[in-house]
């Protein structure tokens, strides 16, 4: 679903997942070739309303709601639950709105938390993605960065709890921990300055 430019001191500025969309992914060539783009272009748009609606009920039962889902959105969001209550996670925030007023970038991160007695904090994304792809660490990365930014708390520790669409797949349900997220945030910069370069944006502008 498109959304409107976010725009600081005047100038629009990109969203975390647009930056990294500047990294080259040719398996979708491969998928659109033997699909088509029509047919392409549905499954992206089903896949991104199932989505959206499993991240709303996420949200909700994190804010303390009483949820009733069924279907495969049901099955997906049960996996998420036992999930959360094994591991006893406790959400500080929640869709949070993130600025980078230095890198000039924005985006929201789906969730901040910690677990159990521990006090650290970790941040964290939820995907219904066919895979967990290292690129999630740069977007989590920004999201921290950004965060300690506007608030001064660091944080180190990223996660991403994958929710698989595909009744028939093999890995339903999938969560993968990324330390060390600065080292992560220098990959994004890259990845930042080459978005800012294709679009003439920044030191790359004629203006510049």
């Amino acid at each position: 679903m498109p959304h409107s430019p976010y725009i600081l001191d005047g100038e629009p500025i990109p969203s975390v997942t647009e930056v990294i969309s500047v990294i080259n992914k040719p398996f979708l060539y491969a998928w659109f070739a033997k699909h088509g783009w029509k047919e392409c272009e549905r499954i992206k748009r089903e896949a991104g309303e199932l989505g959206s609606r499993l991240h709303d009920c996420i949200e909700r039962y994190l804010q303390g709601e009483l949820i009733e889902v069924s279907g495969r959105e049901g099955e997906m969001f049960e996996k998420f639950r036992q999930w959360k209550e094994s591991n006893d996670f406790r959400p500080v925030e929640l869709e949070k709105k993130v600025v980078s007023r230095q890198h000039r970038y924005h985006g929201t991160f789906d969730a901040l938390g910690t677990f159990g007695d521990s006090t650290e904090l970790i941040i964290c994304d939820w995907k219904t993605s066919s895979q967990i792809s290292d690129e999630y660490a740069l977007q989590l990365s920004a999201y921290a960065a950004a965060y300690e930014e506007e608030t001064g708390i660091g944080v180190t520790r990223g996660l991403v709890v994958r929710m698989d669409k595909k009744a028939s797949s093999k890995k339903q349900f999938e969560v993968k921990e990324f330390n060390g997220l600065p080292k992560y945030f220098d990959v994004f910069l890259s990845c930042l300055d080459v978005w800012n370069f294709v679009n003439k944006r920044e030191r790359w502008s004629k203006e510049a």
